[in-house]
Order: C-alpha cells, then structure tokens, then sequence
C-alpha cells in the first residue's frame, strides 16, 4: 500500500484543487489488491459487480480475528502456542477456575474421640465449611500437610501412606508413593517443585527428612537430615527455605533449622525461639514465619517470628487470646 502520488498531490494526500489531485490507476489498483489480499488470506473468493454484497471485507476481517483468538479451554495445552490467543471468554473461564482452586483449605483426617478419615473445607469467600464427599482411604491423625498448585497431600500419621486431594475434583486417594517408615507428627514444607516431611516420631523421634516430588510423585529420604531427631515442630518456609521451628526430643526446645530448597541441605540456624516450645502452628508471609502458641510445659499465647532475611528471631508484642497448642496455621496469598 503507499499514498497517492498523483499529479498535484499535497504531501502525498488528495488535493480538491483547483487544480485537484490526478487519481492514479496505480494507486486505485494498489487498494483493491490490500483489500483482495485481506480476502484471500480468510479464504474468502472476490464477488463480481453483479453479485458484491459489499460486507466482503468485514467478513474477512471477523474470519482472521477468529482464527487468533480461541474459545477453547485454556489450559496446559496451551504451552509454546505462538499464533493463537485465548479469546476474553476462555481466559475467564481459567480466572474461574483458578480463583475456585484458590479458595478453600482444607483439614484431613484428625482425632475427634478416634481417628477419622473426613474432609472438611472452608470456603474463604462466604467463610462456610462443610466435609466433601471424598474422604482419606484410611483415618488418621498426625500426618503433615503439603501442596503443589494442583493437589493436597497428607503424608504419615500412623502409617507410611501419601494420600492426595485433588483440588479441581475434590477427589482423594493414596497414591503410589509412601513413606519409607511409618511416622506422625512430622513437619511439613513445600517449595514449588516438592513437599517434605521433616523429623516426626516413628518408635522414636527421628531426623529424616523425606521428600515427595510433586510431578512424578514419588518419594524418598533426602541425603540432609536434621541436627537433631525431633517431632511436633511448627512448619514455614519463603521461596528459598523451609523452617522448623522448635518440636520435642524428650523435651521442648527451641531450636530453629532449615532446609535451603536448591540443595537439600539442612542445619541449625543461630537464631532459637525465645522459649522452647512443641506443637505451635506455624504461618509465614512472604518475608516472615511466624510459631503461633504450643506447649513450653504448659500452653501459651506468645507469637514468635523469623525474619527471613536476616534469620533472626523474636517475639512479637501481640499474643493469642488464649493460650492453646495443636493448632493448625493457615495462611492467604502465601504457599
């Protein structure tokens, strides 16, 4: 396509005169084959003056925008797709999706006056909660709780078993994968990639650390363990590291250790909670975790953090209502 350059033309724009601007054929033929052009790549065959409809263009047109944006879902499939976009329709109904993925916890298994095996959720949105259909294979209580962006999953508590909760379905089974030694009151962390369970209690406390590699789900013990064998420690973790934050060996401690994500390697940091303390429930921002409560002997109310970056640690001014331990941490807007 070029502008006119038609005899007496004003910067290659028509010109009323006098005198006016000469219409080329050059020009007039430059036009009706950009037009034909827009046609021919939608497939669509020119009229002829006897039969043209005039709305061959905007046919096209709507034709070529068609076939870039796609109403189908939009999901996975979707991966190294370069010439197509999602049209506004599937893009929302992924926003949906997603946004009913993200907006609900959940609490599997526990103890009431025995083990139980049911699901419970808690719609953030209404603050509603109710059990789902789907229920554990087996009851239990004690296990550690880790996710992906897909699944849930409940590792140990009495037993070696990995069982998942499907979070699209809400669908539970034991998968494939299961622990190496029957164990409960673990701790658990997830970086994107992979769940773990650190320390726990089997006939004793132990310092393994097991992962569970969320693509292939399948599992195994790591080559770090913990400085110290140690159950019912409070679980937080930032994008680089997860924490356990004190537990019980035959006492309360306040030890805090980690475990870098990259490298799997674990250790005692130099900060310690101020009081030693067992069964907290652990939250975390993106820049700090938080023990909420536990038992130093007798229960309490302080909320200690750790900051990430600087790994240290203090309590914080506010406290609980009421002093409690076993509590469960949950957290919005953080994984």
């Amino acid at each position: 396509m070029h502008r006119t350059e038609g005899t007496d033309h004003v910067d290659n724009f028509f010109n009323n005169g006098p005198p006016g601007t000469i219409v080329e054929e050059n020009w007039l033929n430059s036009v009706q084959e950009e037009i034909i052009a827009v046609l021919t790549a939608a497939g669509i065959t020119p009229k002829t003056a006897g039969t043209d409809t005039r709305d061959q263009l905007v046919a096209a047109i709507t034709a070529l925008i068609g076939e870039k944006a796609s109403d189908a879902v939009y999901d996975a499939s979707w991966d190294g797709v370069t010439d197509i976009a999602p049209s506004k329709n599937a893009v929302y109904d992924r926003i949906e999706l997603i946004e009913r993925h993200l907006a609900k916890g959940y609490i599997m298994g526990g103890w009431t006056d025995a083990s139980t095996a049911v699901i419970e959720d808690l719609i953030f949105f209404s603050e509603t909660s109710q059990a789902i259909a789907a229920t554990l294979d087996t009851a239990k209580y004690g296990g550690a709780g880790v996710n992906s962006a897909t699944k849930g999953y409940i590792m140990g508590g009495c037993d070696a078993v990995i069982e998942d909760l499907i979070f699209s379905s809400e669908t539970s089974q034991a998968i494939a994968a299961t622990l190496n030694t029957v164990k409960s009151y673990g701790t658990g962390v997830n970086s994107s990639t992979k769940g773990y369970i650190m320390g726990g209690y089997t006939d004793a406390v132990t310092a393994v650390i097991e992962d569970l590699i969320f693509s292939s789900e399948t599992s195994q013990p790591i080559a770090a363990t913990l400085d110290t064998a140690k159950r019912s420690g409070a679980g937080v973790n930032s994008a680089a590291k997860g924490y356990i934050m004190g537990g019980w060996i035959t006492g309360n401690i306040a030890v805090i250790e980690d475990l870098i994500f990259s490298s799997e390697t674990s250790q005692a940091i130099e900060a310690t909670l101020d009081t030693i303390k067992h069964d907290g429930a652990g939250v975390n921002s993106a820049d700090k975790g938080y023990i909420m409560g536990g038992s130093s002997g007798a229960n309490v109310t302080a909320i200690e953090d750790l900051i990430f970056s600087s790994e240290t640690s203090q309590a914080i001014a506010a406290t609980l209502d009421t002093a409690k331990k076993d509590g469960a941490g949950v957290q919005y807007g953080y994984v």
